[in-house]
């Protein structure tokens, strides 16, 4: 899990992490600005306050926490199973995936080249339901490898159609 930090450069406060989900946010109450040569939020001295009450409060809210993601399927990175965040064209150009390990501790950025998928998923499914820590919906089908647990996801391959699997099915098929 990522997490935030406040660092004094000069006459500014750089705030080091992922700040995306809160730039409104200290902008608004904290008075933070974006440097565009360094890629950062960064806000005066005299705010300095209200910008550790808001890095406070998203440090202990998990505001960066990998569970909060939904995944696309499961793909193969250098042999290793891995959950998919996101996969597309880059505003720079190539195509990326943004994985992270099955635990959903650890995010990272690969290419084509050493990724390969095992699993696609017809609507990306809530890590957390992956990791247990949401019940299936009760109305969710039958696994249909199992017959016995609640479907978590809908897996789609070119030879069969989408069938519902359950969590268990699911992260036995990528061991």
């Amino acid at each position: 899990m990522a997490h935030l930090t406040l660092r004094q450069e000069g006459d500014r406060i750089y705030i080091h992490g992922k700040t995306y989900h809160l730039r409104e946010r200290l902008g608004r109450e904290a008075g933070a600005r974006f440097d565009p040569v360094r890629r950062k939020l960064w806000v005066p001295p005299d705010k300095r306050e209200a910008a550790r009450a808001i890095v406070d409060q998203a440090n202990a809210a998990g505001a960066n926490d990998l569970h909060q993601e939904a995944v696309h399927g499961i793909a193969s990175y250098r042999g290793e199973p891995r959950l998919v965040l996101w996969h597309g064209t880059t505003r720079r150009g190539p195509y990326k995936y943004h994985l992270c390990d099955l635990a959903a501790t650890k995010a990272h950025w690969a290419g084509p080249e050493v990724t390969e998928w095992r699993q696609r998923f017809t609507k990306p499914v809530p890590v957390r339901a992956l990791l247990g820590e949401l019940a299936p919906p009760e109305q969710a089908p039958l696994c249909a490898d199992c017959g016995q647990a609640q479907a978590v996801a809908e897996v789609v391959d070119a030879h069969h159609p989408p069938a519902p699997i359950c969590r268990d099915c699911l992260l036995a098929d990528v061991h």
